[in-house]
Parts: structure tokens; C-alpha cells; sequence
């Protein structure tokens, strides 16, 4: 998913359509706006996301994935970092979208969704899925609700007795650490403070304008 900023106001857009008329090159004046909104932008996520979210190096990835592109017409910015659409606006998430990588299930749609714990190790900036985490056990919930059960590090292991005898099992491992949380859905909470306020992209948008017209 995406997210496009787009200024709003009346007002700002009344005077940015003035400038537009009482220029003769717009495509500088946009181009122009939104390098001074990307700019915004960017020093928004780095000093409230970056610093505080360093594990899996989400925020590092969205400030990556910001796409910048003007012409005569229009300035446009996006964010393009799969997931930020849903930290923006909130949601809830079921299972289903993408089919299983792994597992018995491989290739049907999922029937749960893994939320991954500190302990999944970070491999080239992303946490990683339960069929790149290694060896990992089952345990199901014990009471019913939303979570469905738990994959915790496991070990190989022999069945010794009943019909199964001699086949190998994979076990939960004796102190093995929480892995992954299987869920039925989750739930996010909007955080509209990834982007700066709209009063101030305006009002950058409108002085890299400004500066324009004064060149």
C-alpha cells in the first residue's frame, strides 16, 4: 500500500495555483515543493521512528522507499514500504492473502498469522518467517480466542513407542524461546504522526514556492 500526501487546504492550494499562473516553468516550482516536503518528510521519521525502532530496521526501510516525482501538473510523494499503509491508518488483519510457505498446509492460503517475538533473529533488515526460523514446535492455546497457539524452538526427535515408532518428530526444545504467535487477526492502531502535520507541509511547501519566485 501507499501513501500519497496531498495538501488539502483550500487556501494552500488557492495560492500555490496562483504562483502556477505567474509562472511560466511550473514544473520548477513543484519540483521545488516537493523536494522541501520530502525533506519533512524525512527528518520526521529520523528523529521520532529511526532511533527508537532500530530492530528489523522497518523505519529505515519506509524512509528508503520514499518516491519523489513532479512535472508542470502536480508534485507527488509516497511512501511505498509494504505495512505502512496499516501503521498509518490502522486496521485490522486476517489470515488467507498469501498462501503457506511452509508446513502441512504449504500452498493453501494460511490459516493463521505469525507475529514474530524479539527472538526471531533480523536477516537483512526483516525479521524472519517461521519457515526460514529453523526447527520450530507447535503448542496450541489453551483456551480459545484470537490466538490460535505458539511456535517455539523445537528439536528433532524419535518416536520410541505406538505406530509411529522410529519416525522422527519435531519437539519443543527444553528452554527453547518463544518463536512466534499464531493469531486469528490483529489489530493496529493508527499512528497519523508518521507524517508531519498537514499545517506544516503547507507551510514548507508554500516557502520552497516562495523561494521559487524569488530566484
Amino acid at each position: 500500500m501507499k501513501i500519497t500526501i496531498d495538501i488539502e487546504d483550500a487556501a494552500a492550494r488557492a495560492a500555490i495555483q496562483a504562483l502556477d499562473e505567474a509562472l511560466s516553468d511550473t514544473s520548477a516550482l513543484h519540483a521545488a515543493m516537493a523536494k522541501g516536503v520530502e525533506g519533512e518528510v524525512r527528518d520526521n521519521l529520523r528523529e521520532n521512528y529511526i532511533p527508537r525502532n532500530s530492530r528489523g530496521n522497518f523505519w529505515e526501510r519506509v524512509e528508503r522507499s520514499i518516491e519523489v516525482s513532479s512535472d508542470e501538473k502536480e508534485a507527488s510523494i509516497l511512501l511505498t514500504e509494504l505495512g505502512i499503509r496499516l501503521r498509518y491508518d490502522g486496521g485490522e488483519v486476517y489470515p488467507g492473502k498469501n498462501p503457506a510457505a511452509s508446513g502441512p498446509n504449504k500452498g493453501s492460503p494460511t490459516k493463521a498469522l505469525a507475529v514474530p517475538s524479539r527472538n526471531v533473529p533480523v536477516r537483512r533488515g526483516r525479521q524472519l518467517t517461521p519457515a526460514k526460523a529453523g526447527l520450530l514446535a507447535f503448542l496450541r492455546a489453551a483456551t480459545r480466542g484470537d490466538t490460535v497457539g505458539y511456535l517455539v524452538e523445537g528439536e528433532a526427535r524419535k518416536v520410541t513407542r505406538g505406530p509411529n515408532k522410529g519416525k522422527t518428530r519435531v519437539r519443543p526444545k527444553k528452554g527453547g524461546n518463544l518463536m512466534f504467535t499464531l493469531r486469528k487477526i490483529t489489530r493496529h492502531k493508527g499512528d497519523k504522526g508518521i507524517l508531519p502535520a498537514e499545517a506544516r507541509l503547507i507551510e514548507v511547501a508554500e516557502q520552497a514556492a516562495l523561494d521559487v519566485v524569488a530566484e
